[in-house]
């Protein structure tokens, strides 16, 4: 995130030296902003599948897509405390590995979260 310059050096260092992980969250206008930071990668896997639980506002008319760098297993981790924690099955759960892009502004060992909620129909 600091090569791509949406955190400055400073953040970097300090984060560095706390050990702590962002999560991020890309707004609707393509601007990302800070959702928490937590201690620990566990942490941060369980905090991914909390806040995709309660924005979900209605599961079973969702799409929910979990991309990875190199980090199937986390993946795979987030989609199961997913699962657990919403009541009702998304129309889709799938594990993507990320593309190249993503990939070389996030690094490897990151984990994302898409969701797309389809409108009920008239």
């Amino acid at each position: 995130m600091a090569r791509s310059g949406r955190i400055n050096k400073a953040q970097l260092v300090l984060g560095t030296v706390m050990r702590v992980f962002p999560v991020t969250r890309v707004a609707t206008d393509g601007s990302m902003e800070g959702e928490t930071t937590v201690k620990s990668w566990e942490q941060a896997k369980e905090m991914l599948a909390s806040i995709a639980s309660r924005k979900l506002e209605r599961p079973a008319n969702s799409r929910v897509f979990i991309t990875h760098t190199n980090a199937h297993e986390q993946a795979q981790f987030v989609a199961d405390e997913l699962r657990k924690k919403i009541s009702v099955s998304p129309k889709e759960l799938s594990i993507y590995a990320a593309g190249p892009t993503i990939g070389a502004n996030v690094g490897p060992g990151s984990l994302g979260i898409f969701m797309l909620e389809e409108s009920l129909s008239p």
